[in-house]
């Protein structure tokens, strides 16, 4: 019942190079291209278990970590003034950009390995399990080293972490389209078009899941009415029962098979400093759709169904469809030949910012049901996404998140030398009430 070491030290290597043309074309016309060449050099694998690897080696190991060697990300922009100089841009921009593997998931890869010397928790009881090594003086008084192999039911339910063989870093395609123009009052006004194309997102699954040889019927008691949660409505999932080898409990395959899409378009309208005021506002609506989010520790299985990730497909944790941001400076300038008024009115700086935003979308997430060795309990016994999968992922929404900030300063001249600001700061002036999470179990696994 006791653990291996959690620490560990690890190094990694980024090379990255990169070229870029600046062309004008004409007047009014400018094009940059450029290309960015990336490789990240992972550490070689400290604890390989050779018995896991002759199980599941054809999807991932413990002794072979990924290598990515063709990540060439070009780059393109392009500046256009076809109203005439000085009247207005229009702005193209396109870009292949990779990312990083976080030092958390190469870490997870190298210490669980599912071997005596490096296990680092232990499962207590089903839905209890704890990390090592424990508050001195505190926990359940388990010792964290041992020498020999842990008994075979602690076994069955330890897990291991392996990186999928085809394993990429994540590809994320970006673009915009600016069109920009003064519209008057010195007021310069754009509209923007966003665009997101994000492929090999990593995720997780567990690969030590049998097959599924039949499905569960299930039926909602209770409900909101609407399709998908009516009360008696009934839906049917595949069922897991078994690990497909026994002497290992969760086996956690890193893959890269999530995929995500964002599209915005954005208003914003500004105004330089004119008798001393200036405001920028702005207007974004946009729609976040991904097959699930993996942290930086991948969880034990991040699918709902580990045959098939399109269950998990739906809107994004990150989808926040409106959004207003409105800002000012004012800075009065009083013009007259009382001098007390002039310096009671000038010198004076007011700041308001304020901010709306959609509010955090949320599931209708389902306790209980089955699970297997070592796993969590889900109702088709996977442990992966707890979502009612009728209506699928993020259904739901909170409350519009709404923010007033506000500062107040003010220049008083001491000498001719000396100047002293005073300044008042005010967060959240209208005390308004802003909901981050709810509850979210809205069903009750029970007996037919």
């Amino acid at each position: 019942q006791s653990f291996g070491e959690q620490a560990v030290a690890f190094d990694t290597e980024e090379w990255a190079g990169f070229v870029e043309d600046h062309w004008r074309v004409r007047k009014g016309l400018t094009v940059n291209a450029g290309l960015r060449y990336e490789y990240e050099l992972l550490p070689l694998p400290q604890q390989p278990n050779a018995a896991l690897d002759a199980a599941f080696g054809q999807r991932g190991a413990t002794s072979i970590f990924p290598e990515d060697r063709n990540n060439f990300g070009p780059r393109v922009g392009i500046a256009w003034e076809p109203f005439g100089l000085g009247r207005g841009v229009v702005r193209v921009g396109y870009g292949l950009f990779y990312g990083r593997l976080p030092g958390a998931t190469v870490r997870s890869a190298l210490v669980d390995t599912a071997l005596a010397s490096s296990t680092t928790h232990v499962q207590i009881v089903p839905s209890t399990v704890t990390d090592c090594p424990q508050v001195t003086h505190q926990g359940f008084g388990y010792a964290c080293a041992y020498l020999a192999a842990p008994p075979m039911a602690v076994a069955q339910t330890t897990s291991a972490m392996v990186f999928d063989r085809r394993f990429r870093l994540p590809a994320v395609q970006q673009g915009s389209v600016t069109v920009e123009r003064e519209v008057g009052a010195g007021i310069v006004g754009s509209a923007t078009y966003l665009m997101n194309m994000d492929r090999q997102l990593p995720n997780s699954m567990d690969i030590n899941i049998a097959p599924a040889t039949g499905t569960r019927m299930f039926q909602l008691q209770g409900g909101t009415g609407a399709a998908g949660v009516r009360d008696g409505e009934t839906f049917a999932v595949p069922m897991y029962t078994q690990r497909v080898n026994a002497n290992f409990g969760p086996v956690t395959d890193v893959v890269s098979n999530a995929n995500a899409s964002y599209n915005a378009v954005v208003l914003e309208a500004r105004r330089r400093s004119r008798g001393g005021l200036e405001f920028r506002g702005s207007w974004t609506w946009s729609k976040a759709i991904d097959d699930g989010q993996s942290g930086a520790v991948p969880c034990m299985n991040g699918q709902f169904d580990p045959f098939d990730v399109r269950y998990d497909r739906g809107l994004s944790e990150l989808n926040h469809p409106q959004k207003v941001v409105v800002s000012a400076v004012w800075e009065p300038r009083l013009a007259t030949e009382q001098r007390w008024l002039r310096k009671a009115a000038n010198g004076w700086l007011v700041a308001p910012l304020f901010s709306e935003t959609s509010g955090r979308p949320y599931s209708f997430d389902i306790y209980g049901g089955t699970r297997l060795s070592g796993g969590h309990q889900s109702i088709n016994g996977a442990g992966g996404g707890v979502y009612l999968p009728t209506v699928g992922r993020n259904t739901l929404r909170l409350p519009a998140t709404f923010n007033l900030d506000l500062r107040v300063s003010r220049v008083v001249r001491v000498s001719e030398r000396v100047r002293m600001r005073g300044m008042m700061e005010m967060f959240n002036v209208t005390n308004h009430v802003n909901y981050s999470s709810a509850m979210q179990r809205a069903f009750l696994v029970g007996a037919s």
